[in-house]
């Protein structure tokens, strides 16, 4: 069988020369001799030669796409090496590689999850639980654009959070005057805090 790093570059039959010296440990010549021989070479051990050399080629080609990233095309020129010449070692690599396809294409997907997620909850106006999605897709897989969009997002979060707090501190200042009687200043009050939080049932309060 021919090896697998056979390179055969003769035509059927080829007639070679061997020429060997013998030398002493000084280097010195001690001897020569030629001689000349036939080799034959069958039409299906050229074949193989050709499939092996081509094999291991492509081979190649497949580990230096591998090393960039690029495991898709990797991933073929390995299937076109073994369907050369099969080798195990190489079927271990296009496995490797197919296992990492494999995650690389679960790890898409919960990014897509992830961030299909943010935006349905930034819509809703949870804007909190958006920027915890969006960290979670950027784990994943960094995105310049959404970090600078989280950094919005939470800005405008501590603004929300800061008018909640103010309209609160108005509307329980509201009920203060109330109880003392003084509903002009609540019915202020209670307006002065629609400006910082929209509440329905204190806008219908005010439209009594």
């Amino acid at each position: 069988p021919v090896s697998r790093k056979a390179e055969v570059v003769s035509s059927e039959t080829a007639r070679f020369t061997l020429a060997v010296t013998v030398r002493d440990e000084r280097g010195d010549e001690l001897g020569r001799a030629a001689g000349a021989f036939d080799v034959t070479i069958s039409q299906e051990q050229l074949r193989e030669a050709w499939n092996c050399a081509k094999a291991d080629q492509l081979e190649k080609e497949a580990a230096a796409l591998a090393a960039q990233g690029r495991q898709e095309e990797a991933a073929a020129k390995y299937r076109e090496s073994l369907a050369l010449w099969p080798d195990d070692a190489i079927q271990q690599r296009l496995k490797d590689v197919e296992v990492a396809l494999a995650a690389d294409k679960e790890q898409k997907k919960r990014f897509s999850e992830l961030l299909r997620t943010g935006h349905e909850l930034e819509r809703q106006g949870d804007y909190g639980g958006a920027v915890k999605k969006y960290r979670e897709s950027l784990a994943i897989q960094p995105d310049k654009r959404l970090e600078n969009h989280i950094t919005q997002l939470e800005s405008e979060a501590a603004r929300r959070d800061a008018d909640r707090a103010q309209a609160a501190v108005l509307r329980a200042q509201a009920a203060e005057f109330i109880r003392a009687g003084r509903l002009k200043d609540a019915a202020d009050n209670l307006k002065q805090s629609l400006l910082f939080e929209a509440d329905e049932q204190v806008q219908q309060q005010i439209s009594k």
